[in-house]
């Protein structure tokens, strides 16, 4: 292994370990305050159990090592590259660790206090690690699986969260001004344990796309008075987009118009009103709880993942996007020619008379929906679920043209 080792270190422009050092890292698993900076060790070397206290690793590559239990006491390990490393146990508490690629490495220290500025750790498994005041600004944990981690008074600006996923993990007092949260995913939600955001500063922070098992992420996150959302102002807060969301938000709500705005996640809870104007928005995984648009105009709008219970009696949606969680309420002579309501939940609502022509309703939940009079011509009803308790009549033109009751 020591040759291995020399030679891989050979080819290095910057200066090479010596050979005291090489020796000393491998016999006898120590390598206390060795000068190892900038080395190219073999990838999936093994470190395990080492005593590496005040070894120097800055701009070394470590891919892949097994570090389980090593003692980094007092390292540089700044600009290290321990890529899909193995550091279980491994002692890190003071170790330098600023621009550390921890990139799907096996980790779960205690990173409480330490810098971690310019981190990554892309694509990891974090499973109850701390990191309680810890330095994170422009730190990487996007694609990470977030498992009970604590980021409590942690300073990240600029922290990249986006398409995470995360479980019971919490920012309370953090400063996440301008951090990602673009796609996270909440994948599972105790009403008692939300994601807590009590005393965080989020001004500027990008929630675009993030959700909450697919629904609004509002619904799981924690916020209070101390809270300064994303558009700066304080909380709790309504909205979890960005701060443009924020910005269309107030403007849909002084002037009931907001031709495609982006939207996606607000809450637009009773914030509806007749007339109200949302053709091409995109309104993906928002909240519009008794939202009520009666005479409403929603053309070509996207509400995929949106809760959207009320009133849209005669709303004109042609062409939308209503692969809503629920699309649930009064549809009575609603204009929805071609909307896609594939896999929505629109049960118990009354579709009287709405124009549903070429709509898609594939593995659309009708249970005891009221489709009397409602023209259904060329919709695709493939995998319509318990289209034997819709309400229709002769009334109803099925989706091959005749009258109903239909046959499913």
């Amino acid at each position: 292994m020591l040759v291995a080792v020399m030679g891989a270190m050979s080819v290095q422009p910057a200066r090479a370990a010596d050979a005291d050092a090489l020796y000393r890292l491998l016999h006898p698993k120590s390598c206390l305050g060795c000068d190892l900076s900038r080395a190219e060790l073999p990838d999936g070397i093994d470190l395990s159990g080492y005593d590496l206290s005040k070894t120097r690793f800055d701009g070394a590559r470590l891919r892949g090592a097994n570090l389980q239990g090593a003692d980094f006491g007092g390292a540089d390990l700044t600009g290290a590259d321990a890529s899909g490393a193995n550091l279980r146990a491994a002692k890190l508490g003071t170790a330098k660790l600023a621009g550390i690629d921890f990139s799907r490495a096996q980790l779960d220290a205690d990173f409480s206090g330490i810098d971690l500025t310019r981190a990554r750790f892309k694509g990891s498994e974090l499973n109850g690690n701390r990191f309680n005041r810890a330095q994170l600004g422009d730190a990487d944990f996007s694609e990470s699986k977030l498992v009970g981690v604590d980021f409590g008074k942690a300073v990240a600006q600029r922290a990249d969260f986006s398409a995470s996923r995360i479980e019971n993990t919490h920012f309370v007092g953090a400063v996440l001004s301008g951090a990602s949260f673009r796609d996270l995913q909440v994948q599972s939600y105790n009403v008692g344990k939300p994601i807590d955001f009590s005393g965080a500063d989020l001004n500027g922070a990008d929630f675009n796309g993030a959700n909450c098992r697919g629904k609004s992420f509002r619904i799981c996150a924690r916020t209070d008075a101390a809270t300064t959302c994303p558009a700066g102002n304080k909380g709790p807060c309504l909205d979890f987009g960005s701060a443009l969301v924020a910005r269309n938000r107030e403007a849909l709500i002084s002037s009931s118009q907001c031709k495609g705005c982006d939207l996606r996640g607000a809450t637009l809870d009773n914030k509806g009103g007749a007339r109200i104007v949302l053709d091409g928005a995109d309104l993906r995984s928002a909240s519009l709880y008794r939202f009520n648009a009666p005479d409403g105009s929603f053309v070509d709008a996207k509400l995929q993942g949106a809760d959207v219970v009320g009133d849209y009696t005669r709303a004109k949606l042609q062409g939308a996007d209503l692969r809503a969680d629920r699309l649930m309420g009064t549809f009575v002579e609603a204009q929805m020619q071609g909307a896609d309501l594939s896999g929505a939940d629109i049960q118990m609502s009354d579709y009287r008379r709405a124009n549903l022509v070429k709509a898609k309703l594939n593995n659309t939940l009708v249970y005891g929906t009221d489709l009397r009079g409602a023209d259904l011509t060329g919709a695709d009803v493939q995998g319509l679920r318990y289209g034997n308790t819709a309400k229709t009549d002769a009334t109803t033109t099925c989706p091959n043209g005749k009258p109903g009751p239909c046959a499913w």
